[in-house]
């Protein structure tokens, strides 16, 4: 099978010639998703606030509901999830940053998946 579209046939005949003809489309996604951009508002802290990551992706097919995410702020790290918000493609996560938790807000790394169970982790380092 190729990625994309692929038609099916099924033919069947019987003893006397009558022949029943089934034809069907099946869709091969073989890639993860792909991580398009992200940011997060505000992209630095100054404590006890709350912060928002937005991710964009796309895939062949459809994106799962959820994505897993961790963000780090010095030594802070929080683990949490993302719910995509739209067909398109893009997930927002939503966390608060305790007070006494200051600096760059940097996402260390992002789990993408699609329904067809191909799932691809992006791990930033910047």
């Amino acid at each position: 099978m190729n990625p994309g579209i692929n038609p099916l046939r099924f033919t069947a005949r019987d003893l006397v010639g009558n022949i029943a003809v089934i034809e069907k489309q099946v869709f091969f996604d073989p890639d993860a998703p792909r991580l398009v951009k992200y940011q997060f508002s505000p992209k630095r802290t100054k404590g006890a606030e709350q912060a928002t990551l937005s991710v964009r992706a796309t895939d062949a097919t459809m994106l799962r509901k959820t994505a897993h995410f961790i963000a780090q702020i010095g030594e802070f790290r929080y683990a949490g999830y993302m719910t995509r918000s739209d067909a398109k493609g893009e997930y927002i996560g939503l966390f608060y940053i305790p007070q006494n938790v200051k600096g760059a807000i940097k996402l260390k790394d992002v789990t993408l998946s699609d329904y067809l169970g191909n799932t691809k982790t992006f791990d930033i380092r910047r």
